[in-house]
């Protein structure tokens, strides 16, 4: 259709869509921009074509054409939770959070917009806020580690550890091979007094990655609450050969 009426801007943008779908954003760019040119689509063309300069990490294009599409109508809510993430990336959290709220409004079930907004309240310190966010966006799944991971290390923060321990958990049980979950679960572990139980989780994690960044500091205190200083200076010296920048691990020889 395209090569029989080239003054279609309908027609390129219906391509474009295309092959936005099949992760062709060079060949959808092309397209959105001669949808654009003719006029065409300019609500759905300008969310897509910011939505790919998102993508590409070119965020000064992505804000304009997110605009535009504002100024069209837009009801995507990828428009608004993308600009969001970028606002974000730029250290302006209440315009993410203005921006998310606007994405739920939208569309209420819209489990992105949550998770986004969470992580911009955390960011700000707005801890019951961010783990509210956090507790909707898993309510509305998918199933998604690093919402847990997130909600229980601000719950670890907060000091509430029974609750920081089950998000833990979780991810352990989602996340069988991931480090972080069972460092996070030891550092649990270690605020209750149980040595023992957080080096069994970072020995975990450290046959998962054993150059786990903080883990064999972690470990040396927990061997030395136990009283087994020889092998907590071990594990101290470990981290040292391995980041010799970590202050911690210096500071407990």
């Amino acid at each position: 259709v395209i090569e029989l009426e080239p003054s279609d801007g309908a027609a390129y943008f219906g391509r474009g869509c295309a092959h936005f779908e099949m992760n062709d954003f060079d060949g959808a760019l092309e397209d959105f921009n001669k949808a654009i040119e003719r006029s065409a689509m300019e609500a759905y063309a300008y969310s897509y074509r910011g939505i790919i300069y998102c993508k590409k990490w070119d965020f000064d294009r992505a804000l304009s054409d997110f605009a535009r599409a504002e100024e069209f109508g837009t009801n995507d809510v990828r428009v608004f939770t993308m600009r969001a993430v970028i606002y974000k990336q730029k250290g302006e959290y209440e315009k993410a959070i203005e921006d998310c709220a606007k994405a739920i409004e939208l569309n209420p079930d819209y489990m992105d917009a949550y998770a986004m907004r969470a992580c911009a309240y955390a960011s700000i310190k707005m801890v019951e806020q961010a783990i509210a966010d956090f507790t909707t966006a898993i309510r509305l799944g998918p199933v998604n580690v690093t919402l847990y991971l997130s909600r229980g290390a601000l719950y670890l923060n907060k000091g509430e550890l029974d609750a920081a321990e089950k998000d833990f958990a979780e991810t352990v049980k989602l996340a069988p091979d991931d480090p972080v979950s069972y460092f996070n679960s030891a550092l649990v572990c270690g605020k209750k007094g149980d040595a023992g139980r957080a080096i069994d989780f970072i020995n975990k994690a450290l046959e998962i990655n054993p150059v786990f960044r903080d883990a064999y500091t972690n470990r040396g205190i927990y061997y030395a609450q136990k009283g087994d200083f020889e092998n907590a200076v071990a594990d101290h010296m470990k981290e040292l050969e391995l980041y010799p920048d970590n202050c911690m691990a210096r500071f407990n020889l």
